[in-house]
């Protein structure tokens, strides 16, 4: 290393090269760290890897731009094999959320109500489609798409709640289950193929998550109360459920509490879940999410892959 490589500039220099790295989206990152399973749903062109000019020779402002596009630029190529493993990874990330959502009162009541709130209820209908005054939906095409959706909701809708039945029963058969998986599938299916009912997946979605992150903010409280007081979150939630909290929290903290108790309440009851059900849930609903948006990150820079 030469002596110029030591002095100030040069190491400022640097360090602004190595934060543009770090700022690299994450996606990009699993792709290079790809398991030697994973190698063979990508092709990589070689010819693309060298850089005709070194980032020392470009003006300081432009480093971070310029090491993003080489970056971008060694990000292998999606074949079809590796398109195709990428979206199955987001279809099966896309159907767990939605299979969570079916399993909680709340979501499940929202998303198979839908078909018939889309048609009688303008105020909703325009919540979903995020219009302003609805005028969209005086189009005759649109309002035959809202019809068609309503009747193959309800149609799926009886068919998903029949088999629900044969999986309830004290002794369901592997019959009962293929027959319900099928159900769901297919119930999944049509809200991911309309327009209206992926529009409703989202809604149901961000609402849940509002409890959720609720739920999570209230138990966050409760527990730096706890270790206030000295004792567990769990056993604070229960003497405060029985109005029997100790007589060594202030009255300040004790209110302060009780609050959190009720908020706690008030999300369950919403949700139609203890909270523990919910928080299960709420985590099989992350996973899912995460799972589906790391496989759009890695399409989305795939994508920019043949552009730079």
């Amino acid at each position: 290393m030469s002596a110029q490589l030591g002095s100030t500039s040069q190491r400022g220099k640097q360090n602004r090269d190595d934060r543009s790295v770090r700022r690299e989206p994450a996606a990009a990152q699993r792709i290079e760290r790809a398991s030697p399973a994973e190698e063979v749903a990508f092709s990589f062109d070689e010819s693309d890897v060298a850089v005709g000019t070194s980032v020392d020779e470009l003006p300081s402002e432009l480093d971070p731009v310029v090491v993003y596009l080489q970056r971008v630029g060694d990000v292998r190529l999606l074949n079809r094999l590796g398109e195709q493993t990428v979206a199955q990874q987001i279809e099966e990330g896309t159907q767990a959320v939605f299979e969570a959502l079916l399993a909680m009162p709340l979501g499940r009541r929202e998303l198979l109500d839908s078909g018939n709130r889309l048609l009688e209820d303008l105020t909703y209908r325009c919540e979903v489609m995020e219009s302003d005054d609805g005028t969209e939906f005086e189009d005759t095409s649109v309002s035959k798409e809202l019809e068609k959706f309503a009747q193959q909701l309800e149609s799926s809708r009886d068919e998903w709640e029949k088999a629900r039945k044969g999986v309830s029963k004290k002794k369901p058969t592997e019959a009962d289950f293929e027959r319900w998986r099928l159900a769901q599938t297919n119930l999944f299916r049509l809200f991911r193929e309309f327009g209206f009912g992926y529009r409703v997946l989202v809604k149901v979605l961000s609402l849940v998550r509002q409890h959720s992150d609720e739920l999570k903010r209230a138990l966050r409280q409760l527990g730096r109360m706890a270790t206030s007081a000295k004792t567990s979150a769990e056993s604070l939630l229960e003497k405060a459920r029985a109005n029997a909290l100790p007589k060594s929290i202030s009255a300040a903290l004790q209110k302060r509490i009780l609050a959190i108790s009720e908020t706690i309440s008030e999300v369950e009851q919403a949700m139609g879940l203890e909270m523990a059900d919910f928080l299960e849930l709420s985590k099989a609903l992350e996973e899912g999410q995460q799972r589906a948006e790391q496989g759009r990150a890695i399409m989305i820079l795939a994508n920019l892959r043949l552009v730079v």
